[in-house]
C-alpha cells in the first residue's frame, strides 16, 4: 500500500482573532452579525495567539499483585496566553482612533469573548460556515512596552487574561 502525505493547511497568516464585548447566549453558534460587530484585532496582534492545555497525570493505587503503578489522566487546565498588540500611545483617549482598535476593545477588568478562527486568511471576514473556538476572558492590565522582534520596535501593549467567572474551557463553534 503506498503511503501518501495528507493535505495540510499553512498556519502563516491563516489565523483570525475577533473580540466581542458582550457574551452571546449560545457560544457554540454565535450569529455572524455578532461576530462582524466585534473588533477584528488580527492585524494588531504580534505572533500567533494559540492557547494550550496541560493535563495532570495521577498515580493510582498499586494492587498487591502488580509491580508497577498505573498512571491516569487527571485534571485539565486550559491556559490563556498573553497578547501583545500594537497601539498609538498619543491617541489614547481619542474615541475610534485609528491604530487603537485592540487597545479600546480590551480595557482592564472587562469581560470579553475571543473568537479564534484557524485555517483561513487572517485578513478575510468570518462567515457563517467558519469553524471557530471561543474563550470568555477577563482582561488584565494594559502594560505599555516595545516589540522586541525588530530594531527600534513598535509601541505595544502586553496584556494577560484569565478566565471570566463561570468559564474554564474553550467552546467549539
Amino acid at each position: 500500500m503506498p503511503v501518501t502525505e495528507p493535505p495540510v493547511t499553512a498556519s502563516l497568516g491563516n489565523i483570525s482573532l475577533v473580540v466581542l464585548s458582550t457574551v452571546p447566549a449560545n457560544l457554540a453558534a454565535i450569529p455572524i452579525s455578532a461576530i462582524t460587530a466585534g473588533k477584528n484585532i488580527t492585524c494588531h496582534t504580534y505572533g500567533d495567539w494559540l492557547p494550550g492545555a496541560s493535563i495532570n497525570k495521577v498515580n493510582t493505587k498499586r494492587k498487591m499483585c502488580k509491580k508497577t503503578t498505573p498512571q491516569r489522566l487527571g485534571t485539565t487546565t486550559h491556559d490563556i496566553p498573553a497578547l501583545q498588540y500594537s497601539y498609538m500611545p498619543q491617541a489614547v483617549g481619542t474615541a475610534a482612533a485609528p491604530g487603537n482598535e485592540a487597545y479600546e476593545a480590551l480595557p482592564e477588568d472587562a469581560v470579553r469573548v475571543f473568537v479564534l478562527r484557524l485555517g483561513k486568511d487572517g485578513e478575510s471576514d468570518l462567515v457563517a460556515t467558519d469553524k471557530y473556538r471561543v474563550w470568555v476572558v477577563q482582561a488584565g492590565p494594559q502594560v505599555p512596552g516595545v516589540s522586541q522582534e525588530d530594531e527600534g520596535g513598535d509601541m505595544v501593549i502586553n496584556q494577560e487574561f484569565g478566565w471570566a467567572p463561570g468559564y474554564s474551557e474553550p467552546i467549539l463553534g
